[in-house]
């Protein structure tokens, strides 16, 4: 890890080169509200070193961080009990320093990632001959016999199955229990990456220190380099519950939330400063690891890690005090975002394998939907947001930021009806497509207006629409024959819709849908089976046949080009939270199950993969 030396230096170097630069970019507002204008909109260059309190030269001095935690918490007396403070500290005791995958195996990639090459984490991966899927037990979770079997305590366990068309099989189940003195959370997120070399699989897992009552998230490496006989190489920790990560090459890049205890010691500063490591020793961040906004409104972090996968050794690690939302990871920098009031500063960090290095921030007006809402191409950031105006109403905008001056080069302001909001974005290099909608709750009605931008030329920025049509779209993703698939809501939140778009030459269209009403579906992008190649969709629901009585199915679904419709392929019928469909038990709403349910098609089979399902259909 870099001394703090180091880090400044290069902080240092980074600004001189930000105070040097001759290029002004001519800032070009394009708006299509009358008037209101530059004067609606205040952009705020907002670069900041880490915390001034480094000035006094004690990198360990947290004076300023606890007088502003106390500040916070004095605020608003409603803190978090619940959360943790501490972490661990710097590598596993292991000394495996990486193998290769079995022979002939090589990786595919399976994980609809926003940017090529940056991988993000799910519960399923594969090889040409293995899947690998990550489960997860815990009390009471387990039904064998015609009755519960109690589990002890929570745990994962890592199945592998062979790929081989209708002999294809279970080969291993590899359990992966909670670390003594900790215990996994019984709804937290639980994913996973297999390394490009087939030999590594990395797990990540919120974890509590039942003494400390703290939490963590817990880096696992299992060596896979034998399928059958996994192999653990070792843990580290990292404070905060998981938040998300990448992984680029062999480096894992892991973003926490850490809230501060309540109740905290401001004499002790585990109590409130986050930490990372192995469970033998951990170590504190410093101050000069710490960037602290002046109008911080919340005791958390966003927690920033770079690790090695195999060797677990963390190589860099900073903290944001009071950022909790979201992160984006593009080929040359890593964004999180903070919301206070109504608009989002935004930091970025360059990175290579070894180092996370703090650029600065950039304020934009409005607030953004999540990671798919911005994108960086050429030193540019593109952002979409959804902002308030003075009679209060929804507006939606463009802004793009060079990411050398800090500079809003371009704008498109209100480019949407009054009221509607954005609600998924999805870009592909100049183009982005975006969702807004406008809500009248009480009919249950939503418009859907989808948009296509044209981010070609900065200073002629232009767009195209579908016009108002029912429904909205949680996701965008590009899809067969030159179409745009969403998938969302129809006339309320009950009814799925998945609707196809082609652009013409002066409008978006819609080209097909299928429409289920009654249906309730995972908001999990990763539990969607996208293959743009077949013209095939796959996703987990839970139907209501009856009032409050409840199935879950897997629909695999076709789109057929020459009659431009989606139809049903095949419906595979499931267990429902352990229950057989055929049960009488009533269940109650929800998709906890459907979320964790996995597909993918290779060589003329389809492979239905959850945590009590493993069906295979021969096309």
């Amino acid at each position: 890890m870099k001394t703090s030396e180091e880090r400044t230096q290069h902080i240092l170097e980074k600004t001189k080169k930000q105070e040097a630069l001759k290029r002004r970019k001519r800032v070009k507002w394009i708006s299509i509200a009358s008037g209101a204008l530059a004067l609606t909109l205040v952009f705020v260059f907002s670069f900041t070193l880490f915390n001034p309190s480094t000035e006094t030269g004690n990198p360990n001095d947290y004076a300023l961080l606890a007088e502003k935690i106390d500040e916070i918490r004095k605020r608003s007396d409603s803190g978090n009990t619940d959360q943790d403070p501490n972490g661990g500290s710097d590598s596993p005791s292991s000394d495996w320093s990486g193998g290769t995958g079995p022979a002939g195996d090589q990786y595919v990639e399976v994980t609809n990632n926003q940017v090529s090459g940056i991988v993000e984490a799910d519960v399923f991966k594969r090889s040409n001959n293995y899947i690998f899927y990550l489960c997860y037990d815990f009390g009471k979770d387990k039904y064998e016999n015609g009755g519960w079997v109690d589990i002890i305590a929570p745990y994962y366990f890592l199945r592998v199955y062979s790929i081989a068309g209708k002999n294809s099989a279970l080969v291993t189940e590899f359990n992966i229990p909670a670390a003594e003195g900790f215990r996994y959370g019984s709804y937290f997120s639980f994913i996973m990456y297999l390394s490009q070399d087939c030999s590594t699989i990395t797990i990540t897992a919120p974890c509590r220190d039942i003494e400390q009552d703290v939490y963590y998230t817990e880096v696992i490496s299992i060596d896979v380099s034998n399928p059958r006989a996994p192999k653990e190489i070792g843990r580290t920790y990292v404070s905060g519950i998981y938040k998300s990560s990448r992984m680029v090459g062999e480096t894992l890049l892991l973003a926490t939330n850490f809230t501060v205890k309540y109740n905290c010691d401001f004499k002790n500063p585990e109590d409130y400063v986050p930490a990372y490591g192995d469970l033998m020793q951990r170590s504190l961040l410093t101050m000069k690891d710490i960037y602290l906004p002046e109008n911080a409104n919340t005791a958390e972090y966003t927690v920033l890690a770079s690790i090695n996968a195999k060797t677990l050794a963390i190589n860099d690690a900073s903290a944001l005090f009071s950022y909790t939302s979201d992160i984006y990871v593009s080929e040359n920098y890593l964004f999180a975002t903070y919301t206070a009031d109504v608009d989002t500063e935004i930091a970025f960090f360059d990175y290579d394998e070894d180092s996370l290095n703090f650029c600065g921030t950039i304020a934009a007006k409005g607030t953004i939907v999540n990671q798919y809402s911005m994108d960086e191409s050429d030193n540019i950031l593109r952002v979409f947001t959804t902002s308030l105006n003075d009679n209060n109403e929804c507006e939606c905008n463009l802004q793009c930021f060079d990411l050398d001056t800090f500079e809003l080069i371009a704008s498109v302001e209100n480019f949407s009806d009054p009221n509607e909001e954005i609600m998924s974005v999805r870009f592909y290099g100049d183009t982005a497509y975006v969702c807004t909608a406008i809500f009248i709750r009480e009919e249950h009605i939503v418009n859907d207006p989808v948009f296509e931008f044209d981010l070609s030329d900065y200073d002629n920025i232009t767009w195209k629409d579908t016009g108002t049509i029912p429904g909205y779209s949680l996701s965008l993703v590009g899809f067969t024959d030159g179409t745009l698939l969403g998938f969302g809501y129809n006339d309320s939140e009950d009814t799925l819709k998945l609707e196809l778009y082609r652009t013409v030459a002066d409008s978006v269209e819609s080209v097909a849908a299928y429409i289920a009403p009654n249906t309730t579906f995972p908001d999990d992008f990763k539990a969607y089976f996208i293959d743009a190649e077949n013209g095939l969709i796959g996703l987990g629901i839970k139907y209501e046949y009856e009032r409050f009585r409840y199935v879950d199915q897997y629909l695999l679904l076709r789109y057929d080009a020459e009659t431009q419709s989606i139809e049903v392929l095949y419906t595979f019928e499931l267990f429902s939270d352990g229950y057989p469909n055929d049960s009488t038990v009533v269940i109650y709403g929800g998709h906890t199950y459907t979320t964790t349910l996995r597909g993918c098609f290779i060589d003329g089979y389809f492979y239905l993969i959850g945590k009590h399902d493993f069906q295979i259909l021969e096309f």
